[in-house]
């Protein structure tokens, strides 16, 4: 048997952008904690987080990107949508990512910029 969470995100920044490094230490940039607001806003709609389901150990990712937002290189872009589904609970921990895959997508297919899709294979008891 096997479990799915898809949700949908805004499209995700370059994972060059998510942090400052400022002499008081390394913080989120000011870019992905406007991201991090769009991505709450929008996983309130679409009831993220317990209500969705929660992978516990190994899960595979598949990250839809729309092609309009055509603007970064493709593999910048899978940290903070993994990032956030740690943040949110989908999943226990970012680490138990044993590969998945990015494409770039029509509009439709990710219609908010970014769909994720995480997927586990559960042993039967």
């Amino acid at each position: 048997m096997s479990t799915e969470i898809t949700v949908d995100l805004p499209f995700p920044p370059s994972v060059n952008r998510l942090w400052e490094h400022t002499r008081n230490g390394v913080h989120l940039s000011p870019a992905y904690r406007q991201w991090l607001a769009a991505a709450n806003r929008l996983g309130l709609s679409q009831r993220v987080g317990r209500y969705r389901g929660r992978i516990i150990g190994p899960f595979r990712a598949r990250i839809l990107l729309n092609r309009n937002f055509r603007r970064a290189d493709i593999d910048n872009l899978f940290k903070a949508a993994l990032d956030y589904a740690q943040r949110i609970e989908l999943i226990a921990n970012d680490r138990h990512n044993e590969g998945g895959s990015y494409d770039w997508v029509a509009p439709a297919e990710a219609p908010h910029g970014c769909r994720l899709i995480l997927t586990a294979d559960i042993p039967k008891s």
